[in-house]
């Protein structure tokens, strides 16, 4: 009966007047990349994944990180029992701020990561922060070189970017100073970020950590008025410039000089006398700056606070751990309008809104469109936070123009003048505004000075992996561990895939393991392949 069935089927499947007996997967080992996605989707297990040897290709945690860490690698070191030390060294050739990033950064690896296809990520984001707090409590340094050069290089600007260049710089043997206009170094890592993201102590000591690597600083020195930025480049062999973005966009509404800035609001946070404001709070804006401001009033003394974005909820640039923290912290949020006046009412603040209709206009630039509206609500305190950019007034005219907003650069970070380089959110990159991404891109610029000086960069080559795990793995559900501690992050790096250091091969008829296994035709393996690495073959007569 069961050939019969057969035959009915098999007599049915006509295509181009021929019909069709049999197929068979076909997979293009250079196209490839080993994530294993299709044998996880594939509901009869006909896909092995087999071990490359010398052949890795890039995991797609790596690529989705902003900082391009291989994380992947640290975990196949601790699970081979190399300790979190060998970790941190494989994290911090990219990273040197882990415990940092493993608390702020959005994680886009475990976006990427294989393991969502069967059950969560591997929490690579917690598993960062533990190899980083674990630096932290052993009071790990870095490893830097005993050669010299004789090279001299000024870093304006002490946030992630600058600190990330110089660091680079100093462990490959160049003399390193840093002018910072605060009295402290770290940008936007110290006086932007609210401490309950992160703390005091951790900031402080990965800070000093990298300092310790022989970086001279010199605060409380504003470059372009304490000091000429001609001078440093006569004085030294290359400039970076990494002065963030410090000037706050406007609304341009009456009543606007009510209204103060996040950025200026956030520094007054970290100051010992802070107090915070009281009463109802507002602000104003959809980004992760905003929902800081807004989380930070919460947990002071405002008694309400509310956030008005332009999007609607579900297009908040914000991220959605920091919208849906704010939402479990009583901040309400009113999406889709914009405020339209500020206007002093016996003592407070009365809000005028404005619907938001669109967002874009037919090219795809940001053009809000909006409708009048009568709705009003009144604060206490407006909080404003819809973007920032670059101060470039004390720049000399050959590297900007008037009319830049961001320092221009070419592909290698350098400036208009030969020798000055600039990167961070000074310029405009892929991820400006995200911490990681500043520190990539400091990390990135360095290389490039180094190019300049002379020096020949070697390019980054894969870690081979050679674990012995089964296509078996591929099916096995294991649990998430929340949070990763030194008691479960065993379990966490058992649950990497180990992506890249395999290739996925067809298990022909004659190769299946279990009785009656084969294709499908569901094609779910070509629909999940990202690389359009499989395609079909069917048979014919």
């Amino acid at each position: 009966m069961k050939n019969k069935v057969s035959k009915i089927l098999f007599d049915d499947m006509a295509f181009a007047g021929k019909r069709f007996y049999g197929l068979e997967v076909v997979i293009d080992p250079d196209k490839c990349v080993g994530c294993g996605v299709c044998a996880i989707e594939c509901p009869s297990q006909i896909i092995d994944m087999v071990h490359t040897g010398n052949v890795q290709k890039t995991s797609a945690c790596k690529r989705e990180c902003l900082c391009e860490n291989d994380v992947k690698y640290a975990l196949f070191q601790l699970q081979q029992g190399m300790g979190e030390d060998t970790a941190f060294d494989t994290i911090t050739k990219k990273n040197p701020f882990p415990a940092i990033t493993g608390r702020i950064c959005l994680h886009p690896c475990e976006t990427g990561c294989s393991r969502t296809h069967l059950d969560e990520a591997v929490n690579l984001h917690d598993f960062e922060r533990y190899i980083g707090d674990t630096a932290i409590e052993k009071q790990l340094a870095f490893s830097i070189t005993d050669e010299k050069k004789n090279k001299k290089i000024a870093v304006i600007g002490a946030g992630p970017s600058g600190l990330s260049c110089a660091y680079f710089l100093v462990k490959n043997g160049y003399d390193v100073t840093i002018y910072e206009k605060e009295e402290r170094p770290g940008g936007v890592l110290r006086y932007g970020i609210p401490r309950y993201r992160i703390p005091e102590d951790v900031l402080h000591a990965e800070i000093d950590r990298v300092l310790a690597a022989g970086i001279h600083v010199k605060t409380n020195v504003c470059v372009g008025k304490d000091e000429d930025l001609d001078n440093l480049a006569e004085m030294y062999d290359a400039v970076y410039l990494a002065c963030g973005r410090q000037n706050q966009f406007k609304l341009r509404i009456s009543g606007e000089e009510y209204a103060i800035p996040a950025l200026d609001f956030l520094k007054q946070s970290h100051q010992d006398n802070f107090s915070g404001p009281q009463g109802s709070v507002v602000v104003v804006g959809g980004g992760n700056v905003a929902l800081d401001a807004a989380r930070t009033a919460k947990k002071s003394k405002a008694s309400a606070v509310t956030v008005i974005s332009l999007e609607r909820m579900h297009e908040m640039p914000a991220s959605l751990e920091e919208i849906t923290a704010a939402k479990s912290e009583g901040i309400t949020f009113l999406c889709a309008k914009g405020v339209d006046a500020l206007e002093k009412q016996d003592g407070r603040l009365c809000v005028s809104l404005k619907k938001c209709v669109s967002l874009w206009d037919e090219n795809g630039r940001f053009h809000p469109q909006y409708e009048s509206s009568d709705e009003k609500l009144m604060a206490d305190t407006v909080i404003t936070a819809i973007g920032q950019c670059a101060d470039l007034t004390w720049l000399p005219s050959d590297i900007v123009q008037k009319s830049d907003r961001l320092v221009p650069v070419d592909d290698e970070k350098q400036t208009h003048r030969a020798g000055i380089f600039a990167g961070g959110d000074f310029c405009a990159f892929q991820h400006a505004g995200t911490i990681a991404g500043n520190i990539a891109d400091g990390r990135k610029a360095a290389a490039f000075i180094r190019k300049y000086l002379g020096e020949e960069i070697p390019a980054d080559s894969e870690h081979t992996i050679e674990d012995t795990d089964s296509t078996e793995k591929y099916y096995e559900m294991i649990k998430r561990t929340n949070p990763v501690t030194k008691e479960n992050v065993d379990n966490e790096a058992k649950r990497c895939l180990h992506c890249g250091n395999k290739k996925a091969v067809y298990r022909k008829k004659a190769d299946l393991l279990y009785f009656n296994r084969a294709c499908q035709n569901c094609k779910n393996c070509i629909n999940v392949c990202q690389e359009q690495a499989i395609t079909f073959e069917y048979s014919t007569v």
